[in-house]
């Protein structure tokens, strides 16, 4: 399921309206498995400020991620240039690819990809080509995780959106993830403590909240951040998720902007 987020969507947000697309991006990257994504916060100090109030939470283990989502009009005249494309890409990223490229098709769609896996990050490139009565559309994505690091994610994330407009593709979805791991089970006092802080240095307030020992999440809305979702008439453009893990006896924190 987390693979297949452009599978029930992705082929319908050619023709829509911007905020009409902003929304149903958010509803089909939830199946990248990190909750609803939104596009392209491109406010450099509201990032910034997420990744220094997240510092502040003292986790024991912390990691990072990104991922950007691209539509490129122009499209690629063949497979060989979905795979050039890639490797401009890598050439960009400062990542050397030194294996196989995976092919998948199906008979909507071609998924051409790259996943490097190392001690230290895991980065995936994909493009993929949407064909069907309408025509065709070509998407890149971009995603990346480090490990034990937040403070590079925003330097990566901007490299990524700079490749896929230097590539002529315009970015329909934008996101940065911070993952902390603590050890044990937080108290509901605890989250709650750690929830007003984030909000607090975030500027956000709060949309919907699930404060249940077993579904911790909560959806806010912060003005410093430009680009937001609306759902049941409300903005979001922040989610804080916590979730323990009783076989690890871990606690996992996860802040991420724009709304996930």
């Amino acid at each position: 399921m987390r693979e297949k987020w452009y599978e029930k969507g992705i082929s319908f947000l050619r023709s829509m309206k911007l905020q009409t697309r902003l929304t149903l991006t958010a509803v089909i990257v939830l199946w990248l498995g990190v909750g609803i994504q939104a596009v392209m916060s491109r406010i450099a100090w509201q990032e910034t400020d997420i990744v220094e109030a997240f510092s502040q939470v003292n986790s024991e283990r912390m990691e990072s991620s990104m991922v950007v989502l691209a539509e490129c009009p122009d499209g690629f005249v063949d497979n060989e240039a979905r795979v050039r494309a890639l490797y401009q890409f890598a050439d960009g990223l400062g990542l050397v690819i030194d294996g196989a490229f995976e092919k998948r098709e199906t008979a909507d769609r071609t998924e051409i990809s790259y996943t490097k896996n190392g001690k230290y990050a895991q980065t995936t490139l994909k493009t993929v080509e949407l064909y069907g009565d309408a025509g065709t559309a070509d998407y890149v994505l971009v995603r990346l995780t480090i490990y034990q690091d937040t403070d590079s994610i925003l330097h990566y994330q901007e490299l990524a959106e700079r490749l896929c407009e230097k590539a002529g593709c315009e970015i329909i979805q934008s996101r940065i993830s911070l993952i902390g791991s603590y050890g044990g089970k937080l108290s509901a006092e605890a989250r709650d403590q750690m929830t007003e802080h984030l909000l607090a240095v975030l500027s956000g307030s709060v949309a919907y909240e699930s404060r249940k020992e077993e579904d911790y999440t909560i959806y806010a809305y912060s003005p410093g951040i430009r680009d937001y979702v609306i759902a049941a008439g409300k903005k979001i453009n922040i989610q804080i998720i916590m979730e323990y893990d009783p076989e690890k006896d871990r606690t996992k924190v996860t802040v991420a902007s724009p709304a996930v």
